[in-house]
């Protein structure tokens, strides 16, 4: 009669001697008529007793399972003969191996089931059996299903692949972000030298007057642009939506991108249907969009090139072209285009600047309108072309205007700003002293309230992130003081939607962020003063 021991047929009456020098190990009968077929039989592992000629003569339920065949279609069988692929992976060769005396270990192979639905992946292991006399008598083959394990890893790997592809990104942004920040600082720093040691010409201050004025600009846009895009991941920009024509967003765009365009020195085509074609959406906000499409082309196209702006109507959708003769783009690259900090291609020189929020600011908010943006290049130094498309709509019911009333003779008012950075209190207070305002000052909180509640201003500018006694207890202090007509605006660094939520709640009656350009604050002064 046939026993096993440790995966070892045995003539009985032959066991092997205790490795540890002890009674030889007893045999179990493998008869039938015992444990042994039980525990192969129902063991959460598939196994498979070839003999000498390589036939199948074990095949338990798990291996049943795991081909969708039974033990009776397979038994006293070829492996090739049952599963041909497995003569392809290299599998038959490892059992004649495996019969020779080898241990074969087997890696994870795609197994080939007849009757599964599903890729089923194994792995596992094979080993000779021997006698009593040490001669090899078949080969007992195990196997696992690793499928599960597998998906498991492949998930783990691409996630692995992300979180460093991410890592990098954000080391090249920040690298990236303090060359943008410093491009603009140093003209600002050579300009003040400059205003310092040459007070008396002129021509000289104006200049970089102009200098400093455009580098502000430049630094209040790159904040602008990190703003939208914290915004937009966190979904809280609203849209204005009316019924526009494209040739409005389009002429909006064209204005906003014209000073790039000029000063690269490229010829710019735009072709619009004679028709006037109608979308829903933000005008400001696809106005954007397409000016960020149109600065793209502009950066990417060496200087004197050609753009190509283009707009039709197909079916239901209305379609924008941006087009550019420029550097093109590699089509390995297109999946990754639209996203954050993405920028193909660039030097050390950053002749292009920006930091890589553009195109991945455009695309969502195309989507925020129902729409779509691609891109598409023939490869480097082809040009490219990006596509919007926006659902079409139906000319609006021609609105029913009124004349604008006259609005009230300008007069002074009685201002409060009110600030901790002391360079900044004194030059704002200074640009409403010049448009005829009498301003008061104030650089804290605690200062702040008593000075109001004495003075009662017609307005407030007031920061938020006060030493002591924040910008939002201060504005609280003034309502319950009496202030309740004065107008109270948070002028602060704080942009976010929850820091709004915030000022609204504290009683603040508007909330500009920093750094605030006199345009937004002479509406708010202008609707003060027509109250009387």
């Amino acid at each position: 009669m046939q026993h096993i021991i440790d995966n070892t047929l045995l003539i009985k009456g032959h066991p092997p001697p205790d490795p540890e020098g002890g009674e030889p190990a007893q045999a179990v009968p493998f008869d039938g008529e015992t444990l042994g077929p039980q525990i192969i039989a129902h063991l959460q592992a598939g196994v498979a007793v070839l003999d000498p000629g390589l036939r199948y003569r074990v095949w338990n339920r798990y291996m049943e399972t795991l081909s969708g065949l039974p033990a009776s279609a397979v038994l006293g069988r070829h492996p090739g003969e049952v599963f041909p692929w497995m003569r392809d992976a290299g599998i038959v060769a490892g059992l004649e191996r495996c019969l020779a005396g080898q241990w074969i270990r087997q890696p994870d192979t795609r197994f080939a089931p007849m009757a599964q639905g599903r890729e089923t992946w194994v792995a596992g292991w094979s080993v000779p059996l021997r006698d009593g006399q040490g001669r090899v008598v078949g080969v007992l083959n195990c196997v696992q299903d690793v499928t599960e394990r597998r998906r498991i890893e492949t998930r783990l790997n691409e996630q692995a692949g992300q979180l460093h592809t991410a890592d990098r990104r954000k080391h090249e942004f920040l690298a990236m972000l303090a060359h943008e920040l410093r491009n603009p600082l140093a003209p600002i720093r050579h300009a003040v030298d400059i205003l310092r040691r040459t007070e008396a010409n002129p021509t000289l201050a104006a200049r970089y007057r102009e200098v400093i004025g455009h580098q502000v600009e430049h630094l209040a846009r790159l904040v602008d642009d990190l703003l939208e895009v914290s915004r937009l991941s966190l979904g809280k920009i609203g849209l204005r939506k009316a019924r526009v024509t494209v040739a409005e967003i389009v002429a909006q765009a064209m204005e906003t991108s014209a000073p790039l365009i000029e000063a690269r020195g490229h010829a710019l085509s735009l072709e619009l249907p004679a028709e006037p074609l109608w979308i829903e959406g933000d005008p400001l906000r696809l106005a954007q969009a397409v000016a960020n499409l149109l600065d793209n082309a502009a950066k990417y196209t060496d200087a004197g090139g050609h753009l190509g702006l283009g707009v039709e109507a197909l079916g239901d959708q209305i379609i924008i072209r941006v087009r550019d003769s420029g550097r093109g783009i590699d089509p390995a690259l297109l999946p990754e285009l639209f996203e954050l900090f993405f920028q193909a291609g660039r030097g050390l020189d950053r002749a292009e600047g920006g930091l890589g929020l553009g195109l991945s600011l455009a695309r969502r908010l195309v989507e925020m309108h129902g729409g779509q943006l691609r891109a598409f290049s023939a490869g480097p130094g082809q040009g490219s072309e990006f596509v919007i498309s926006l659902p079409r709509r139906t000319a609006p019911a021609v609105p029913v205007t009124t004349p604008p009333r006259p609005g009230a003779t300008p007069r002074r008012l009685r201002l409060l700003v009110v600030d901790d950075n002391h360079d900044a209190a004194e030059s704002l207070a200074l640009l409403l002293r010049l448009d005829g305002h009498e301003v008061l000052l104030a650089h804290d909180g605690a200062q702040a309230v008593p000075l109001a509640l004495a003075e009662n201003p017609e307005a407030v500018l007031l920061d938020i992130g006060l030493p002591g006694l924040d910008g939002y207890e201060a504005c609280r202090r003034m309502r319950a003081g009496g202030l309740k007509d004065t107008l109270i605006v948070a002028v602060t660094g704080y942009g976010q939607e929850e820091d709004r939520r915030r000022s609204r709640e504290a009683g603040f009656d508007a909330h500009l962020v920093k750094p605030v350009d006199q345009a937004a604050i002479q509406p708010l002064l202008a609707a003060r003063r027509a109250l009387g």
